[in-house]
């Protein structure tokens, strides 16, 4: 009965305009936050292998990207993955700022915790069929 409940007073939230386009304008600032937290993990994940594997003399090898789920064009310098690091870590970091400054903004009817909790299963739903 509660999830009925719930069902109606959303269905009632998303018919009022302002509430609707904050919702979609929140979904997209998380969803743009997770792609670069995703994007950073990979750097992160190229930056360690190549510290632990020793493979910044050149090109990842075609057996040490297939062994690693890397794309053979990844197998990069030092540099660029550092560039790529720090990319996507700014990139974070203004995605979550703007995420904060969106959430500041939120209408008074909204139970947030509610809202962000459906935002991001809906969010990682879709990433986790990537």
């Amino acid at each position: 009965m509660s999830n009925t409940i719930n069902q109606d007073a959303i269905i009632e939230l998303l018919n009022q305009r302002e509430i609707l386009l904050f919702i979609r304008d929140l979904t997209q600032l998380v969803n743009k936050f997770n792609y670069s937290k995703l994007q950073h993990e990979q750097w992160s994940y190229y930056n360690n292998l190549g510290m632990t594997e020793g493979i910044w003399t050149g090109r990842v090898s075609k057996k040490m990207t297939k062994a690693n789920s890397m794309c053979y064009t990844y197998g990069r310098s030092k540099n660029l993955i550092k560039q790529r690091l720090a990319k996507y870590k700014l990139q974070c970091d203004k995605n979550q700022e703007a995420i904060n400054q969106c959430m500041k903004q939120a209408p008074l009817i909204i139970d947030m915790q509610t809202i962000t909790t459906m935002i991001n299963d809906l969010i990682n739903k879709d990433q986790y069929e990537l």
